[in-house]
């Protein structure tokens, strides 16, 4: 899982808000922000409603 500075804090979602934020700015949409796994698993932050 993505980690910020070592923490045990899960980044995810705050990182897609920030990154959605930016794209805002940028006129540029965020679509959808993916975690894929190893084992072909993924999460997809849009289809988990939070994006």
């Amino acid at each position: 899982m993505m980690r910020i500075g070592g923490s045990d804090e899960f980044a995810g979602p705050r990182i897609t808000r920030r990154l959605a934020a930016a794209g805002t700015l940028m006129q540029v949409p965020v679509l959808d922000h993916l975690i894929v796994g190893g084992d072909g698993r993924y999460f997809s932050f849009k289809e988990g409603g939070l994006l």
